[in-house]
């Protein structure tokens, strides 16, 4: 479409769209070089984030997902686990922490089944679809492009 409407003469129009091109892989090969000291330099405080993350309320999503997974529809699924959510939030506690009593006050055919969607591990067990962060499905794409990186340096 852009070579269509130039003229038929010779143009130098098409010499300026390469100096940003070029500069452009620049940078990428700028920020790739600072990426791999950053990554290799990083120490998480894996303790820490495990901490901050039971902290918060990032299971409801899992929860609401198994609530759909059986059957629940999702609409109804969001309404229940907000109700959920405001219960922990009174009480100042995770949605681990609720009660059987807690829990069935919301839904009565809710047992202990869905406690296993709860809580960080949990939660990241409960998701296993491709590309999740379920480790089973993190080892296998580790394993896929540690193949794929072994092909391309040879």
């Amino acid at each position: 479409m852009l070579i269509k409407g130039l003229p038929l003469a010779y143009n130098r129009d098409l010499q300026e769209d390469k100096p940003p091109l070029f500069d452009s892989f620049d940078t990428v090969i700028a920020c790739l070089e600072l990426a791999i000291p950053t990554v290799e330099q990083t120490e998480l405080q894996s303790a820490v984030i495990s901490a901050k993350l039971d902290q918060g309320y990032l299971d409801a999503t899992a929860l609401m997902e198994g609530l759909i997974a059986l059957g629940m529809p999702q609409r109804t699924a969001h309404h229940k686990v907000g109700a959920l959510v405001a219960i922990a939030k009174s009480r100042k506690v995770s949605l681990l922490e609720l009660t059987d009593k807690e829990i069935q006050s919301v839904d009565a055919t809710l047992d202990g089944t869905i406690r296993a969607t709860l809580g960080v591990s949990g939660a990241v067990q409960s998701y296993c679809s491709f590309g999740s962060s379920n480790p089973e499905r993190v080892a296998e794409q580790v394993k896929r492009w540690t193949a794929v990186i072994d092909v391309l340096a040879k």
